[in-house]
């Protein structure tokens, strides 16, 4: 799934796109994300992604939107997966 988002990580991909990306692997692997839906207790609502996506200066956590990347921008992913359980 990592190496599937860095591939696809170019000047003008959109972070929601490098998102759809992750979630194909995952689907096409049978596994699902432990991000997707995750809720601390102290969070407003559900993590809505299956990768975290932070850019430049953004520190972790990032949640993907419709950001598109430029020239030189600096990206972050965090992903996991669960599979067979």
């Amino acid at each position: 799934m990592l190496a599937a988002v860095r591939a696809a990580a170019a000047p003008g991909m959109r972070l929601l796109e490098l998102d759809e990306v992750a979630r194909t692997v995952l689907r096409e692997a049978g596994a699902v994300s432990p991000f997707l839906g995750y809720r601390p207790s102290f969070a407003p609502t559900p993590f809505p992604a299956v990768i975290c996506a932070s850019v430049n200066d953004a520190i972790v956590h990032g949640i993907p939107d419709a950001s598109r990347l430029r020239d030189s921008d600096l990206v972050s992913i965090d992903c996991g997966a669960l599979v067979d359980g």
